[in-house]
C-alpha cells in the first residue's frame, strides 16, 4: 500500500488527511467483512425462559 498517495493529496492538512485515510478504511471494511443480519425474537414460552437463566 502507497500510504504516501494520501499524504501527497492531502497536503499539508492533518485534517483532511485523516479523513481521507479513515474513508478508506471503512471502504476496505465494507468490501471485506461479510454483513449478517440476526433477528431476536421474545419467547413466550416459560420453560425456555428458565433454562436461560440456569445458563
Amino acid at each position: 500500500m502507497d500510504w504516501d498517495m494520501f499524504q501527497k493529496s492531502s497536503g499539508d492538512d492533518v485534517s483532511l488527511l485523516t479523513e481521507v485515510v479513515m474513508d478508506f478504511i471503512a471502504k476496505l471494511i465494507d468490501d471485506i467483512v461479510p454483513m449478517v443480519t440476526v433477528k431476536v425474537f421474545q419467547t413466550r414460552n416459560r420453560g425456555s425462559m428458565e433454562l436461560f437463566a440456569r445458563l
